[in-house]
């Protein structure tokens, strides 16, 4: 005999679980016009924001990368070099000491925040949308392994975008 505590709980049937899924999600469809609304509110403004307090300083540039070994003396080596000197550095590895609310985290986490962390550069140019380059993992893995090709194919796009908007090395 089976006693009490070795039962596995039974799920809902399906009978009384699907009209409750489909009350919640009829209730949920009309929150998503406001939340899309809201999410395209915060972009505009916040591009707006960056527009007006970097851009017109000089700074147009997020650079996002780690203390990584796979990465890190690379990025500093041959691709900093190349940055305008105004770039705005965020440390992935001292994430715990970014103050949440500060424009460059809020530009980060907006415009380059994806599941897996990668380096990643966020170019702001006013009355245009941001351009990002993300410098993958296995790119840089390939990279170790003597396998160049995709890293150089990445960071030749970054500069050649950066050289046609003017914004390089001292500008």
């Amino acid at each position: 005999m089976i006693s009490r505590k070795d039962r596995h709980p039974r799920p809902l049937p399906l009978l009384v679980s699907a009209p409750i899924i489909i009350v919640i999600v009829l209730l949920l469809i009309p929150l998503l016009p406001i939340l899309v609304a809201a999410w395209l509110s915060y972009a505009v403004v916040l591009q707006h924001v960056i527009w007006l307090v970097w851009c017109t300083r000089g700074t147009n540039v997020l650079l996002v990368y780690s203390d990584s070994t796979l990465w890190h003396d690379h990025i500093e080596a041959e691709l900093v070099p190349h940055l305008p000197l105004s770039t705005i550095r965020l440390n992935w590895s001292e994430r715990r000491t970014w103050k949440r609310f500060t424009l460059p985290v809020m530009a980060f986490r907006f415009f380059g925040q994806s599941g897996v962390f990668s380096p990643i550069v966020i170019v702001f140019r006013p009355f245009r949308w941001v351009r990002t380059f993300r410098l993958r993992k296995a790119t840089f893995q390939d990279f170790k392994r003597g396998q160049p090709a995709r890293l150089e194919e990445q960071e030749n796009a970054l500069r050649l975008y950066l050289s046609r908007t003017g914004l390089t090395k001292g500008g």
